[in-house]
């Protein structure tokens, strides 16, 4: 249930190092991938029946997608549209990158943030 846009495919390398990471947040640290989701989403829960039912910030039904950040660089962080359920990422080159950048993008995520730096709520 997840697309993809900008020219990322399920192949392509960028997405493959995201899945890496995903794998690995899974395995090692969960709370980072319920704020990631959030981050991306809107919110922290997956939807009563799975990732098909996924509806954006804006309450319309959209599937999870990974889009090329074609505006940002590697040294980035990712960027997220909630109301549409999509997070661009940046052409990051390898996958140590990819945690370390999604890690600061979901811990950012669940305090809320700018162009300017963490906000504090």
């Amino acid at each position: 249930h997840t697309e993809y846009a900008g020219g990322y495919t399920k192949e392509s390398e960028v997405v493959l190092r995201f899945w890496e990471a995903m794998r690995v947040f899974e395995a090692e640290d969960e709370a980072v991938l319920t704020k990631l989701f959030a981050f991306v989403t809107g919110t922290s829960r997956v939807p009563v029946g799975g990732f098909a039912n996924l509806q954006g910030f804006n309450g319309g039904h959209h599937k999870f997608t990974i889009a090329k950040a074609v505006h940002l660089t590697p040294a980035s962080l990712p960027a997220a549209h909630a109301c549409i359920c999509t997070i661009d990422i940046p052409e990051y080159d390898s996958v140590s990158v990819m945690i370390e950048k999604l890690r600061i993008a979901a811990e950012f995520g669940a305090r809320g943030f700018d162009e300017a730096g963490a906000v504090d709520q």
